[in-house]
């Protein structure tokens, strides 16, 4: 099942119907598509080389690497 967001530029997302599980799913102008980095079984041979809006972010959440 797919959602686009109405009214949105650029906002949608697929999922299971049943479950709820996020799908893989093509932009809006077909020329790229979203794949969750869960739907992969390996490594993805890339890493975050950045964090956006981090003063923000959860009290909880600790870098991956141990840094704040």
């Amino acid at each position: 099942m797919r959602f686009d967001l109405p009214g949105a530029r650029s906002f949608a997302t697929a999922f299971r119907k049943i479950c709820g599980s996020p799908m893989p799913h093509l932009t809006r102008s077909g020329r790229e598509a979203i794949i969750h980095a869960g739907a992969f079984d390996e490594k993805l041979g890339a890493a975050p080389d950045r964090h956006v809006q981090w003063a923000s972010r959860a009290p909880w959440y600790v870098h991956g690497d141990g840094q704040d």
